[in-house]
């Protein structure tokens, strides 16, 4: 009887456990995809319901808050399987839930920074992503730069106004969500700009005659604020400039002023520009073009048959003109006709002009220097055809014809007021000049039929 009481006893509890194991389950949760960087809440309580408390445990990553409760929160970086073992008495419920993590999607931006020169277009900004088909969205904090404040997609190109010598900062805050709704990590870029002065006064040249003193070209600006230095640089250029804003000149060394004078050396038409720089940027304004035309001198010489520049002052009226004819010829001497008398311009070195204006003003001028001489009373000899060469000279002369001469007693320098300057060698047809200043010089030959007169130029 005992026995039988103990199998039946048996044999009731193990209903009784069969009964509650038949009904105890577990739910990991449903199976859902989540991003790369996000997190999830899984699991559930058992359906236990017996006396004894059930036992959590999961396995499957070490990305979980923890695996020993029945609703963690997973942090998965992959795609990844969690299974949770429950245990109660002896029974035991088992479930598994699969994460799958989708990456977010990585995102940049050309150009992300920009440093923009104001009353210039900024470029424009193109954003790609790693995932096709991501939405990108941003956030401007400074509208004054040119754009909105936010919007989506790339931005194209902007005109940047910003207020005058004050540089203005704003920052570009970017995010892009991929088709499966992954955010991105943001990015930030800094957009600024760079005041500029601006040209109120361009640049004018002129028209000059050859070697004319030229009035300064001139650039004139707004002021920048205090610390803002901008540099100046001005270019040239013998051909006309299509391109705008102008380039392709020369760069002219050392004109680096607001201010620069042309040159008037070389007859033509000579283009100018100037360029503007922000120091320490790429910002640049370039000035207009303007033009300086320099008209060459108009042709003139005065000419005369007399062969040597020195004449006696007992000489007749030596007859001069003009190549254009019929200039006048002014210079003490100098009569009405052209005629320049010895005896009224007296004794020394007289300077002889004509000129001439074209039609554009300019004034061409020829000169000519004649040396009246007392020649001591006794007449010049101007048929010894005398020559000296070269002329001008730096160094050492030769007179052609002097061995030809008879009695020669005197051989002197004088310079270009008829002043004594050294004696030359009688015996010589080579002399040396070569410690005589540079000017122009005559030498006076005395010899038995008269005296001759050379002019020499030292170099």
């Amino acid at each position: 009887m005992k026995n039988f009481l103990f199998a039946f006893l048996v044999f009731f509890i193990s209903k009784i456990n069969y009964s509650q194991c038949s009904t105890f389950s577990v739910n990991a949760g449903f199976d859902t995809t989540i991003c790369e960087g996000e997190s999830i809440q899984i699991g559930n309580i058992a359906n236990w319901n017996g006396s004894s408390t059930p036992v959590y445990s999961w396995t499957g990553s070490n990305q979980i808050s923890n695996d020993s409760i029945a609703s963690p929160i997973v942090f998965p970086t992959s795609t990844t399987s969690f299974v949770i073992t429950v245990s109660a008495d002896s029974c035991i419920a088992i479930d598994t839930i699969l994460i799958q993590v989708n990456p977010k999607p990585i995102i940049s931006a050309s150009p992300l920074n920009q440093l923009i020169c104001c009353e210039n277009v900024s470029a424009p900004i193109t954003f790609s992503s790693s995932i096709p088909g991501t939405q990108f969205f941003w956030i401007n904090t400074n509208v004054m730069l040119g754009f909105a404040s936010s919007g989506a997609g790339n931005i194209g190109q902007f005109f940047c106004t910003c207020p005058p010598s004050i540089p203005m900062i704003g920052n570009l805050i970017v995010t892009g969500e991929d088709p499966n709704g992954c955010l991105s990590d943001t990015i930030m870029g800094t957009i600024s700009t760079e005041p500029m002065p601006t040209i109120i006064g361009q640049p004018i040249g002129g028209t000059y005659c050859l070697n004319d003193s030229a009035n300064s070209i001139d650039l004139l600006t707004t002021a920048l604020g205090s610390g803002m230095i901008t540099n100046h640089q001005w270019y040239s250029s013998n051909s006309p400039i299509a391109s705008i804003p102008p380039s392709g000149g020369t760069l002219i060394s050392g004109a680096i002023n607001p201010s620069f004078t042309p040159s008037t050396s070389i007859p033509g038409t000579t283009y100018y520009y100037c360029v503007l720089n922000k120091s320490g940027t790429i910002c640049e304004l370039t000035s207009d073009i303007c033009s300086v035309n320099v008209y060459d001198l108009p042709p003139i010489s005065i000419e005369c048959d007399l062969p040597h520049d020195t004449v006696c002052d007992y000489d007749r009226a030596l007859q001069f003109y003009t190549i254009p004819q019929g200039l006048t010829i002014n210079g003490i001497g100098m009569d009405s006709l052209s005629f320049f008398n010895p005896s009224i311009a007296g004794m020394g070195s007289h300077t002889i002009t004509a000129s001439i204006t074209d039609t554009n003003g300019c004034i061409g001028i020829d000169s000519l220097i004649i040396y009246v001489d007392g020649c001591l009373g006794i007449h010049e000899n101007n048929l010894s055809n005398l020559k000296v060469y070269p002329n001008p000279t730096s160094e050492l002369i030769k007179i052609k014809g002097l061995e030809k001469l008879n009695a020669i007693s005197q051989i002197n320098l004088m310079d270009n007021k008829g002043v004594f300057v050294t004696n030359l060698d009688l015996h010589s047809t080579e002399f040396d000049l070569s410690k005589v200043n540079s000017g122009i010089y005559f030498i006076k030959i005395k010899h038995a039929l008269g005296m001759d007169i050379l002019k020499i130029s030292k170099e």
